[in-house]
């Protein structure tokens, strides 16, 4: 341990520090004096100290009121007398000009749940589905093989009904099964959905109905699909994954409501038993003859 510094002393006290540690021979401390010899301790040192650090305290005042004095532009010849110089900013950071992804977007027609309510074969509801007809709703997902047997069995029968009337048509499109095409598919029938509504049903169909033999596409090919079978660009939409936050919303809210898997038929609020998924005709026929 080595005892705290004192005027003159900067050493260890013996037996402290390293091992052998001594003074050197002959020293003494500054100011010491020998009390043998009955001399006064000298005060040089502690006169010299006040000396320099006097001047250092100077020195270091002066730089401060040259700092106040530029910074007050008492040293700019710009400034008119009683205005001081504009103060140093930053440089402006470039703006970003980089299109933001317009995540969070809404479809017009879409719903609260994430689905889109079909009135007719080429026409959306704008909200709730009508009072009258039978409602119709499918979870389905563009990448499930089952989604895609049932677009085969039934989207002609659904189409029908649709158009004389019978029923009100809700898909709700799922991100479950295959990301992330289910993803990329849902939002480009989101795109169709609010780019061309009258295209909607036949283009969710077709796509769904090729995953029965395992056929998926990417975003490209999706897009380029809507070009070529209907005349409708929805290449951006697509890209920027538009609607991904309302697809996303569809299976959180599928979740919340027990949904186990897809498909999922629910006729006028009752589900269907998925081990009669292959009777979905008769339900519905017995549920708009009951009407």
């Amino acid at each position: 341990m080595t005892t705290p510094p004192q005027d003159g002393q900067h050493y260890p006290t013996q037996g402290s520090g390293p091992a052998g540690a001594q003074p050197p021979a002959g020293y003494q401390p500054p100011g010491y004096s020998d009390p043998a010899s009955g001399a006064e301790p000298t005060s040089e040192p502690r006169r010299t100290g006040l000396i320099v650090g006097v001047a250092l305290g100077v020195i270091l005042l002066v730089g401060v009121l040259v700092a106040v004095l530029f910074a007050t532009g008492a040293f700019d010849d710009d400034a008119e007398p009683g205005q001081t110089a504009p103060a140093a900013t930053e440089p402006a950071e470039e703006e970003d000009t980089a299109p933001q992804q317009p995540h969070g977007a809404y479809p017009a027609a879409g719903t609260d749940e994430g689905g889109f309510i079909l009135t007719a074969p080429d026409e959306l509801a704008a909200g709730a589905a009508p009072e009258g007809p039978v409602h119709v709703v499918i979870y389905t997902d563009a990448g499930c093989p089952a989604c895609g047997n049932f677009e085969s069995a039934f989207h002609d029968q659904l189409e029908g009904w649709l158009a004389a009337g019978d029923l009100a048509l809700e898909y709700r499109s799922m991100n479950w099964i295959r990301p992330p095409y289910s993803g990329d598919a849902a939002n480009a029938f989101a795109c169709m959905a609010e780019e061309a509504p009258e295209h909607y049903l036949d283009f969710l169909g077709s796509i769904t109905a090729e995953q029965d033999g395992g056929f998926q596409l990417q975003k490209q090919g999706l897009a380029e699909r809507a070009e070529q079978d209907y005349g409708v660009n929805i290449t951006d939409c697509v890209d920027e994954d538009r609607y991904a936050d309302f697809v996303a919303g569809a299976g959180e809210h599928g979740l919340a409501q027990g949904i186990a898997g897809t498909p999922t038929v629910i006729i006028n609020g009752e589900e269907v038993p998925a081990a009669e998924l292959g009777a979905t005709d008769r339900h519905i026929e017995e549920a708009i003859a009951a009407q």
